[in-house]
């Protein structure tokens, strides 16, 4: 085998060496991102009620970072699915309660809690700007 032939043979190696880690880095990104909304539909809100863990002698707190319809972060979550996802709250039995209940069961003060407590708030800049409390009620109404 001729000097030019071996050393075109080592160059197409090297080439279909570094395509076949190129592939498998990119299958590996693509594969291990698993709550990649493009990868994976979204349960239905049956589903996903039926799917809840019980929390016993807890309060479960969701806090969003973003609730809008044009927001472009990927920590935005829409209202159509904010609502699903509220849905889905209702469907398994949690009941939300205010902010001051959590803080002063926090406090070690006695509150009266639904059996499946859980209390959500937003962190978006557009909610600072208005009253937390009227955004929290608002949620709160909303799963009960």
């Amino acid at each position: 085998m001729s000097k030019v032939m071996r050393r075109g043979v080592r160059w197409f190696l090297s080439i279909a060496m570094l395509g076949s880690l190129a592939s498998a880095a990119v299958l590996w990104v693509v594969t291990t991102r698993p709550y990649d909304p493009a990868q994976h539909k979204a349960p239905t809100v049956d589903v996903a009620a039926r799917g809840f863990p019980t929390y016993r002698d807890a309060v479960l707190v969701l806090n969003y970072h973003d609730v809008s319809s044009s927001g472009t972060s990927p920590y935005t979550v829409t209202p159509t699915a904010f609502a699903a996802h509220l849905d889905a709250l209702r469907k398994a039995g949690f009941h939300s309660i205010r902010l001051a209940d959590l803080q002063a069961l926090v406090a070690g003060r006695p509150v009266k809690l639904p059996a499946r407590p859980c209390c959500s708030a937003t962190a978006s800049p557009r909610s600072r700007s208005s009253s937390p409390a009227r955004s929290r009620s608002r949620t709160s109404r909303a799963i009960t």
